[in-house]
């Protein structure tokens, strides 16, 4: 959990327009689930319950999506071992098309979600195993 008061004050501006915004899609529109607005996965429907910061498309370092992308092609084969809610699997579909991307999430209620993503993301649901 993010102390705001820690924040300098354009942290603290970035942070409660973040969390506006998630209550805004939640609460007025009644939705489950808002699109990523930047980066690979942009457009990818994901829910609000996440960390904001995936929402925004900079849940991870710069230089771990770079390592992804320079790393990865499209007939890689992908292992994702504690996937979470799918976060690096979704992101390595973007450039794996030919290859194959396993994700193994042990927590239930983890791995729904992540299958849930799939779902609602119909370009994802033949690319995890």
């Amino acid at each position: 959990s993010i102390k705001i008061k820690n924040l300098n004050l354009k942290s603290k501006f970035s942070y409660l327009k973040e969390k506006l915004t998630l209550r805004f899609y939640k609460l007025i529109l009644g939705r489950k689930r808002m699109p990523i607005l930047n980066g690979k996965l942009k457009g990818m429907l994901w829910p609000i319950k996440s960390n904001y910061l995936f929402i925004y498309g900079n849940y991870e370092h710069p230089n771990v999506l770079k390592w992804f992308d320079d790393n990865l092609d499209s007939e890689s084969v992908f292992y994702d071992l504690g996937a979470n809610h799918g976060y690096y699997s979704f992101y390595a579909s973007k450039t794996i098309n030919k290859g194959k991307i396993y994700a193994f999430e042990p927590i239930g209620e983890h791995y729904e979600t992540m299958v849930n993503i799939a779902k609602v993301n119909e370009e994802c649901t033949n690319k995890l195993f």
